[in-house]
């Protein structure tokens, strides 16, 4: 890629009788740059929003490679505000400070500058965000009084990265979206839901069918969370995989699972729903599950790799249309099946039910509240790592419990 000069200019001090941004273009030009490759970021009033508007001249270039070039007294204050948009491994930023006198007057504006930092970042990004109202959605089968739930869209938030835009949850260092923008999407969730995310305790995924009860020593992994505790949501983070959210309102216990891959799926269901019935003396018949919206049967491409030999059962649901390229498999049917094959009666579940071959694939109707495709969904209102590729966002699904369902429940014991 040719060297291309971004030049990020602010307002025109006042009494100033040239125009500061022509002047720094006729300069690079001077210095070899093609006038083609000088580009001009002209909306930021001050170095945040400079920072905030040229990320998305950057990204939009495909740039990983940056060099800010400032006066060498304000570089300890451009690392700290490029430092948050443009995060390592994603971006390699060098900076190269001139030299220039300062006065005392000078010293004291720019410290005060350093002072404000986290308080303008703040400030830009919920001013620049999307103005969208976050949406969310809930399963009938989990509106209890004392329970709070819901899964993420990727509408409402900030991040301006487009596979990512706008509600994506979970940072990852590869993924250009910073974690200043996902800090701000889930402070907006959690006022939304209800919830407290400086508590939530998330899944960390492995795609296996390990189990944490919260109180227990954490793993390292796991791909699903059990607990009793009141006031302490659980979360897990899906863009196709399987997000399940399951609650028993009777002796007042929560469970949230993800699936990646469908060998782990029988695994980790069983596993959780056993552990439910074990350690906490709950009745499968008295469990809800809602599953959340992931790869649906129209979009799942069957790859034999993925599932053990003795596992029969899967097999039998993956299925074949004229319409598509490969077998596809339903993961949704399965877990219909599955679930019911441990106790839980239909009409505590918000799940799919089995597809049939002859339904016309590009018209599915699915018998969940919840469960849509996140690839092929019309109006792309959820993230898709098949969709989107591997700049992909994340949604949430949340579940709590509330402390005044738990007291209600002792005082009748």
């Amino acid at each position: 890629m040719e060297q291309k000069v971004l030049i990020m200019v602010g307002p025109s001090s006042v009494g100033q009788t040239f125009n500061v941004a022509t002047k720094m273009r006729d300069i690079a030009v001077e210095s070899g740059i093609a006038e083609a490759n000088v580009l001009l970021e002209d909306q930021g009033k001050n170095t945040v929003e400079n920072a905030y508007f040229s990320k998305r001249v950057v990204d939009d270039l495909k740039i990983n490679e940056i060099h800010l070039v400032s006066s060498e007294f304000h570089i300890p204050r451009n690392k700290m505000i490029f430092g948050n948009f443009f995060h390592k491994p994603c971006y390699n930023v060098y900076y190269h400070g001139t030299k220039e006198e300062i006065t005392k007057e000078e010293k004291e504006a720019e410290d005060n500058e350093i002072n404000m930092v986290d308080h303008n970042i703040h400030y830009c990004i919920t001013d620049y965000g999307s103005k969208e109202k976050l949406l969310t959605f809930t399963s009938p089968v989990l509106l209890i009084d004392g329970f709070i739930h819901g899964f993420t869209t990727r509408i409402g938030g900030v991040s301006c990265y487009e596979p990512a835009a706008s509600l994506n949850l979970l940072f990852k260092p590869s993924n250009r979206d910073p974690m200043i923008f996902v800090q701000e999407n889930r402070r907006r969730v959690a006022a939304a839901i209800g919830i407290n995310m400086k508590t939530a305790q998330c899944v960390r995924v492995a795609h296996q069918a390990d189990v944490w009860v919260v109180g227990d020593p954490r793993p390292d992994y796991y791909d699903a969370i059990i607990t009793d505790q009141a006031e302490v949501a659980i979360v897990t983070a899906f863009a196709d995989c399987m997000s399940i959210l399951l609650c028993d309102p009777v002796n007042h216990v929560i469970a949230a699972i993800h699936i990646g891959w469908p060998r782990s799926l029988r695994q980790i269901v069983s596993q959780v729903i056993e552990i439910m019935k074990m350690r906490f003396s709950c009745n499968p018949e008295n469990m809800r599950a809602a599953l959340g919206p992931s790869l649906g049967p129209c979009c799942y491409e069957s790859v034999d790799v993925l599932f053990d030999d003795s596992d029969v059962t899967v097999r039998e649901f993956i299925i074949a249309n004229p319409e598509w390229k490969c077998p596809h498999l339903d993961l949704w049917g399965y877990l219909y099946i599955t679930l019911q094959k441990y106790g839980l009666l239909e009409k505590n579940m918000d799940v799919p039910k089995p597809y049939h071959e002859k339904i016309n694939p590009s018209v599915i109707l699915f018998s969940s509240t919840v469960s849509r495709c996140t690839c092929c969904d019309p109006g792309k209102l959820f993230f898709s790592s098949t969709r989107d590729g591997p700049q992909f966002g994340c949604s949430l699904a949340i579940i709590l419990m509330k402390s005044y369902s738990i007291r209600g429940l002792k005082s009748l014991l």
